[in-house]
């Protein structure tokens, strides 16, 4: 039986799109993802993300990144969200506008 390549994940949820990158414990890139995300404008310097939606890129992106990296043991996992957001949810845990 072949042994597990030792990985980490990388996921970036960023401004326009989420990125997920699978990346082994010598430096080689064994799987990457992209999806796009929406930002709406509800009114002048203003701007917003569908937290369900970039959940769902989220998963989807970690999802393809995994099955092209094969089989992996993940060491670590690493999580970057864009640096002038503020990603807020109401009491019961929900995302708020």
């Amino acid at each position: 039986m072949r042994s597990r390549v030792q990985a980490v994940l990388g996921i970036d949820a960023g401004t326009t799109s989420v990125k997920s990158v699978v990346i082994s414990t010598t430096g080689d890139v064994l799987g990457t993802a992209r999806s796009a995300v929406r930002i709406r404008r509800p009114q002048p310097h203003c701007a917003e993300q569908d937290m369900d939606e970039v959940w769902s890129a989220v998963a989807q992106t970690i999802s393809a990144a995994l099955a092209e990296a094969g089989n992996v043991e993940l060491l670590a996992l690493s999580v970057t969200g864009q640096g002038d957001g503020a990603w807020l949810v109401d009491a019961g845990g929900r995302p708020a506008g």
